[in-house]
């Protein structure tokens, strides 16, 4: 994954993404952190004739990618969450299995 808009630094256990205007501090997985890294990679293709456009507005390139990185950020707390809630449907199926 190669994000020329990202500097990463991996340091106790976070990751930081430092750019222009912005900076992250983030304590995902590494594979959450791809997960991120390539829907940013997606989003920021989707915008790129835009962000050409506004290219000298720096403020407004950096904006987007805050607004990406926290709905991407989501995406991952809702994929977990939604991992435990299948977790916990099986369990409670198995209770019931072995009640009946």
């Amino acid at each position: 994954m190669n994000l020329e808009l990202f500097n990463t630094n991996k340091t106790r256990g976070k990751i930081t993404i430092k750019g222009i205007n912005y900076e992250f501090e983030t304590d995902l997985t590494p594979e959450e952190f791809e997960y991120l890294s390539n829907y940013i990679s997606e989003k920021i293709k989707e915008q790129e004739d835009r962000m050409m456009f506004m290219r000298n507005n720096v403020e407004f390139v950096s904006v987007l990618i805050a607004v990406i990185y926290e709905i991407a950020r989501e995406l991952i707390l809702l994929k977990k969450e939604q991992s435990e809630l299948e977790e916990k449907l099986e369990r409670i199926y198995k209770r019931i299995e072995a009640c009946v």
